[in-house]
């Protein structure tokens, strides 16, 4: 069993990408599977890929690290889930 990244390590993975997209990361948290503005698609291509419980996190920055985040109206307030 591979050791879990802290927490500085893994936002290593995030660099580069664009702030606020949503990002499955393989659960050795070894690499990225995708990266994009809308959750499900992400959470779509990672199960592509053969990873059914991907690590999913969204990149900082702008409003969303402020704490704005706005979720639609299918979204719960909290996690952004779709209802």
């Amino acid at each position: 069993m591979s050791e879990l990244l802290s927490t500085s390590d893994r936002s290593k993975l995030l660099v580069g990408l664009p702030y606020g997209d949503w990002v499955a990361i393989s659960c050795d948290e070894h690499c990225v599977l995708a990266n994009d503005a809308d959750m499900q698609d992400v959470l779509s291509r990672a199960r592509e890929q053969g990873e059914n419980h991907p690590i999913v996190v969204r990149v900082p920055g702008n409003d969303v690290s402020l704490g704005r985040f706005q979720p639609t109206a299918s979204q719960h307030p909290s996690t952004g889930l779709t209802n």
